[in-house]
């Protein structure tokens, strides 16, 4: 997996309040920051635009707002690793799915049960090109 980035994040942009976020599970939680400061210690590599109804971003919202303040999940970071291992070698390995999220899990949350992506392995062990893979595939590359 030769890819120049390792995380994702999705954006919600509000036109009423003049702001851009990011929503992503890092640095220990699950959370927002403000787009300015979340590119003054990142670099965005690559992004998609997902056109939504507003339907879709109100329950999108409402559930990042719920979803806010879990933990990360660190032994899942690992975990994705030991499952690309195993699924390369053909041995059958079932992760653990521990409470938190990590970041390409979270994403991979919300594009299921909000737009009904579909992913080959459990949202516990996505990683960020699993994600990248599925967006590209249907939107639109900013």
């Amino acid at each position: 997996m030769n890819r120049p980035y390792s995380h994702v994040f999705m954006g919600f942009d509000s036109s009423s309040l003049g702001l851009r976020s990011v929503y992503h599970a890092a640095h220990g939680m699950v959370h927002f920051m403000a787009r300015d400061n979340f590119e003054i210690i990142n670099h965005v590599v690559r992004e998609y635009k997902i056109n939504i109804t507003e339907q879709q971003h109100t329950n999108m919202l409402r559930r990042a707002i719920l979803l806010a303040g879990l933990p990360y999940a660190k032994l899942e970071l690992a975990e994705t690793v030991l499952y690309d291992i195993a699924h390369t070698l053909g041995i059958k390995y079932t992760p653990s799915d521990e409470v938190g999220y990590i970041c390409s899990e979270l994403v991979g949350a919300f594009l299921t049960a909000e737009l009904g992506y579909v992913f080959t392995k459990p949202g516990c062990i996505l990683n960020p090109a699993d994600i990248d893979n599925a967006l590209a595939k249907n939107n639109i590359l900013v």
